[in-house]
C-alpha cells in the first residue's frame, strides 16, 4: 500500500512497462500499416476511375490526397521499424543514458507520437522521461537538434504532396490500371498543365 502511494506521487522509471508500451505499439501500428494500404488501394482506384471517366480535375485532386495518405504508409513502415529497434535497445537506456547510436531510434519514436495515432506512444513518453530527464525529452520532442529521422519528418509534414510527387502518383496509377492520363486527350486540362507546366523565362539581361 505505501509503495503503490509511493508510485503515485513520485513515480520512476519501469523498464518492464516500457517494454510492454512498446509492444502494444507495435500491434497497433501494424493495423494501422494495414488499414492505411487498403485505404490506398482503394484511393488509386478511384484515382483510375476519375481518369477513364475524363474527370480530370477529379483525378488530380484525388491523387494529391493520395500522395499524402502513401507519405503516411511509409512514415508508418519506419517508425514500426524503430519501435522494434527500440525494444531491443531498452537495456541500454538505463541510467538516464541514451548512447550516441540510440538518439535517432529513441528520438524519431518520441517526436512522431504526436503525428500518430498510437497512446502507447504517448504514453511511453512518460516513462521515458522519468528516465532521460526532461530537458533531453523536450529537445526529442521538439526535435530541436534535429535527431530524428529526417524521411519520418518529411512524411509526417503536414502539407500536401508536391506537383513532382503528385505527377509521380498519377504515372503510377496509369501504368497500373492502363489508363491514359489525359483521356480527353485536350491537353489544357489540369492534369495537362500539372504534367507540363508553362515554361519559365529569365526577364533579365
Amino acid at each position: 500500500m505505501i509503495s503503490f502511494i509511493y508510485s503515485l506521487f513520485w513515480p520512476v522509471y519501469d523498464q518492464a512497462k516500457a517494454k510492454q508500451l512498446l509492444g502494444l505499439a507495435h500491434s497497433r501500428l501494424k493495423l494501422q500499416i494495414s488499414k492505411h494500404s487498403n485505404k490506398t488501394q482503394a484511393a488509386m482506384r478511384e484515382v483510375a476511375v476519375a481518369l477513364q471517366a475524363g474527370h480530370c480535375s477529379v483525378a488530380l485532386t484525388k491523387a494529391r490526397y493520395l500522395g499524402k495518405d502513401e507519405d503516411h504508409l511509409c512514415a508508418l513502415e519506419i517508425v514500426i521499424g524503430f519501435v522494434d529497434q527500440m525494444q531491443r535497445l531498452l537495456p541500454s537506456l538505463a541510467n538516464s543514458n541514451c548512447p550516441e547510436g540510440s538518439v535517432e531510434v529513441v528520438s524519431t519514436v518520441v517526436w512522431s507520437a504526436a503525428y500518430l495515432n498510437v497512446p502507447e506512444l504517448m504514453e511511453l513518453r512518460k516513462q521515458l522521461q522519468l528516465n532521460l530527464g526532461e530537458a533531453m525529452m523536450s529537445k526529442m520532442i521538439s526535435d530541436e537538434e534535429m535527431t530524428s529521422n529526417r524521411n519520418v519528418v518529411r512524411l509526417l509534414d503536414a502539407t500536401l504532396p508536391t506537383d513532382a510527387h503528385c505527377q509521380s502518383m498519377l504515372n503510377f496509377v496509369s501504368n497500373k490500371f492502363e489508363t491514359p492520363l489525359c483521356p480527353c486527350r485536350c491537353g489544357s486540362c489540369p492534369i495537362a498543365e500539372a504534367l507540363h507546366p508553362p515554361p519559365t523565362y529569365d526577364a533579365t539581361v
